[in-house]
């Protein structure tokens, strides 16, 4: 179980990275083809950020359901 959480948070911290990266990216180029190169990478980048949290959410959820399962309550 741990284990998938660690593969979850790397993703996700490289993510946001990303979009950091993206933010002083389009600063250079605010404009033209560049600019639609990288407005593009950041949908892609925030539908990775979206699926990733789902996961993460699901992981959460069934952790609670195994503890609830293995106290008893």
């Amino acid at each position: 179980m741990f284990r998938d959480i660690g593969r979850n948070v790397m993703p996700f911290a490289g993510a946001v990275g990303l979009l950091c990266l993206y933010t002083m990216l389009i600063t250079a180029w605010p404009e033209g083809c560049m600019a639609t190169v990288l407005r593009r990478c950041r949908v892609a980048v925030l539908v990775a950020i979206a699926v990733l949290m789902a996961q993460r959410t699901r992981m959460v959820v069934r952790a609670q359901r195994e503890r609830r399962e293995r106290s008893g309550v």
